[in-house]
């Protein structure tokens, strides 16, 4: 009995290339009629690296863009002088970290310390880009006694709180700033655990 017009896709896996097709049977052996299908591009992110150093240009385009503005004693951004404040060198996670808290939180932010000398050297610190000061007002305040979890006090009795990311602590400086940590995980634990600002 003769068949024709029955159509059945064939899938032909090789390797990682798949072939599909339409088979006409004619009541002898098929003839296999290839239709390639349209490849399927699949757009892929780039990946982020937030440990890459930025340059104080391209953090202050991005803080101002968000509405934060920056405070100095000295009215300069030069990371080799005290009184300055410079985001030279800064994190890529912690630029992202801060601008996150700027969203989540709705406050008007100003960042008060940066990479710039006068903080305590540390490999996980302000100049190596894992840290920065923001200014206390009652909204920035509010928002984290709201939403973060209090987890003790350092040996000066600075209250530290640990946001709901992983690598997020943020310690109460004697009312004067807030220093904001964002950087590995085991580092933020670590700095809990032994009621310090430092981990090494």
């Amino acid at each position: 009995m003769k068949r024709t017009g029955l159509l059945a896709t064939v899938a032909a896996c090789a390797g990682a290339i798949v072939v599909t097709g339409v088979v006409a049977y004619s009541g002898r052996e098929p003839d296999l009629v290839v239709r390639p299908s349209a490849p399927v591009v699949q757009q892929v992110a780039p990946a982020v690296n937030f440990f890459e150093r930025l340059t104080h240009e391209s953090v202050d385009a991005e803080l101002t863009a968000a509405g934060v503005a920056r405070r100095s004693s000295g009215a300069c951004t030069d990371r080799t002088r005290r009184g300055c404040t410079s985001y030279e060198g800064l994190r890529r996670g912690t630029l992202d970290g801060l601008l996150r808290f700027v969203r989540e939180s709705g406050c008007p932010v100003t960042v008060s310390g940066g990479t710039e000398l006068g903080h305590q050297k540390m490999m996980y610190g302000h100049e190596n880009g894992y840290k920065v000061d923001i200014m206390p007002t009652d909204c920035v305040d509010s928002h984290i006694y709201r939403t973060m979890t209090k987890v003790g006090s350092r040996k000066d009795s600075s209250p530290m709180y640990r946001g709901l990311r992983t690598g997020e602590l943020y310690v109460d400086e004697r009312r004067d700033h807030w220093d904001i940590f964002y950087g590995p995980e085991w580092c933020a634990e670590k700095m809990v655990r032994l009621r310090r600002g430092h981990c090494e």
